[in-house]
Order: C-alpha cells, then sequence, then structure tokens
C-alpha cells in the first residue's frame, strides 16, 4: 500500500499583506522626505553662509593690502595698483584662493571684460534656483553705497559700525531678464542659448546707475527704499523675480554679509526703515530690528 507524502506548508505573503507592507513603505518615505528636504536646506544655507564669510572677509585682507582702500563696483581709483575699470569680485579673486584665475583673467582682459569659461565656485550658491551653469555668473551682490571711488575700510563705517552695515547680500544669478556677473563693469547685452538673451550687468543691488531700488535719507536720520514697501525677496518663482533688489533662495529670510565680516540672516519681516538703514553707511539710523 503507497502512503501519501505529507504536503510542505509553504508561507508567503498574499496580496492583502502585500498591499499593507507597499503601504506602510510609502508612508514612510513620506514622513522622511521632508526631513531630508529640510536637512538639505540647512546644508545649503550652512554653505551661502560659509561663502559670505569668505568674501566678507576677502574685503578686509584687500584693504589690509591697498592702505586701507576697498575694492570698488567699477571705475578708476588712482590708488589701485592697476588702474583699469575692475569689479569687486574681480579685485576680490586672489584673497578668495583664485589668484590663478585672477592671474588668466587679467592677462587676457585687463580687468575689463567677461569670459563665460571662468568658473567661480565661491560665488554662487547650490541654493540658487536660477542658475542652469555657473559660469561667469555671481549669487551674491555687492552693497553699491559701500564699494564706491576712494573708500576707505576704516572711516566708511565710522558713524554706523561695521557691525550694523550690509556690504554683501544673496542676489538671484538670473532675473527677469537680467544676469548678474562677477566679471562685468557695466550692462550689456549677451546671448545664452538658454533661456535667451540677458542684460548682463554687474553684480550688485542698492546701485543708482543700474536702476535698482536706493535708500532715500529723511529727517530724522531714517532711510526707506525709493520704491515705498521693496526691500529684498524671500524665495520667489523666477517669473516675479525683481533685479531692483535682492532675493534669497532660503525660507524665512536672506543672509548678507555684514561690514565687520560677520554672516547674519535676516528675517523676512524686517522693517524698510531697519534694512535700508543697514544698507546706508555712516547716516547714523536706529535700526530698531536688526
Amino acid at each position: 500500500m503507497r502512503t501519501q507524502a505529507p504536503t510542505e506548508n509553504r508561507s508567503g505573503l498574499t496580496l492583502i499583506e502585500l498591499l499593507i507592507v507597499i503601504g506602510i513603505i510609502a508612508i514612510l518615505i513620506g514622513l522622511l522626505l521632508p526631513a531630508v528636504q529640510k536637512a538639505r536646506a540647512a546644508a545649503m544655507r550652512i554653505e551661502s553662509s560659509n561663502k559670505l564669510k569668505q568674501i566678507s572677509l576677502a574685503t578686509h585682507h584687500y584693504a589690509d593690502v591697498n592702505k586701507g582702500y576697498l575694492p570698488t563696483l567699477d571705475g578708476l581709483r588712482s590708488q589701485r595698483p592697476n588702474p583699469n575699470p575692475a569689479t569687486v569680485w574681480i579685485d576680490l579673486l586672489p584673497f578668495v584662493d583664485e589668484g590663478n584665475t585672477f592671474a588668466q583673467f587679467t592677462a587676457k582682459f585687463g580687468t575689463n571684460g567677461w569670459d563665460s569659461r571662468f568658473v567661480i565656485p565661491i560665488y554662487v550658491s547650490s541654493a540658487d534656483p536660477s542658475l542652469q551653469h555657473w559660469r561667469g555668473f555671481c549669487s551674491f551682490a555687492a552693497n553699491g553705497l559701500v564699494f564706491t571711488p576712494n573708500t576707505k575700510l576704516q572711516p566708511a563705517f565710522s558713524i554706523d559700525g561695521m557691525s550694523n552695515s550690509i556690504s554683501f547680500a544673496e542676489h538671484y544669478a538670473k532675473c527677469s531678464g537680467a544676469a548678474f556677473s562677477w566679471a562685468a563693469p557695466r550692462g550689456f547685452r549677451i546671448r545664452d542659448k538658454k533661456p535667451g538673451t540677458f542684460n548682463l550687468r554687474r553684480a550688485s543691488f542698492a546701485d543708482g546707475e543700474m536702476d535698482d531700488v536706493v535708500p532715500v535719507t529723511r529727517s530724522p536720520p531714517q532711510s526707506l527704499g525709493s520704491i515705498a514697501g521693496l526691500t529684498f525677496q524671500v524665495q520667489p518663482r523666477l517669473a516675479d523675480c525683481d533685479p531692483r533688489i535682492p532675493q534669497s533662495p532660503h525660507s524665512g529670510g536672506m543672509l548678507v554679509g555684514v561690514a565687520d565680516g560677520s554672516v547674519r540672516m535676516l528675517s523676512s519681516a524686517i522693517s524698510p526703515a531697519t534694512f535700508w538703514g543697514a544698507v546706508t553707511p555712516n547716516r547714523g539710523e536706529i535700526l530698531r530690528d536688526w
């Protein structure tokens, strides 16, 4: 008589159990994704802060070796070793570990030109949503009221104080038809295949020559923007970007380089009087929510 072999018990997931497992994994990913995005945003904010710190300190190093004079937006200054037009960003290259780039660039252009082949990583932010590539562009802007001809570091902030004055701010590299370049001393047009023709200009803000919003001083000492209500933009859509004022790619506020070499995050709720008071050097404003 033949005996029947015992049936083998096989374990496995049913369709319902498989769907439950997939659902649990999806929920865990959904919970983890905001934390990953938050960590990534924090890392980019720290990166931008470190770059602004190095740029701000570089202005002090520049002044130390140039008889106290600050670099200029552009134009001639008799005290400059090379009295050719240059930008703040060109003059600072040797002081942000880009001495070789400075030598190559000045040998080709004499500090007055633009070449998209030159890449300066410290001048761009990985958080800047306007950048498709880094060549020639700048995610930061120099204060047009600080880097003026024949300005020395020490007297420049003797009234307001270095700790109450903004030297640099974040700025989208490309903004509503304008492209901000570290190498452009003046605005001119250049063809860029993506997304089209941009008006290439120097990387500055509060720059009257570039039609920016600038502070207007009232009495008692108070500075407000020449266009009421405008200070800076926080995470604007590229379509809403206003090239006349700075932009921040970070939520909650904007990073600025302060004249004493420090970096500060300005709240999006800062008052116009405080912001423009910090932009203007030596006008004696009281910064109430600084």
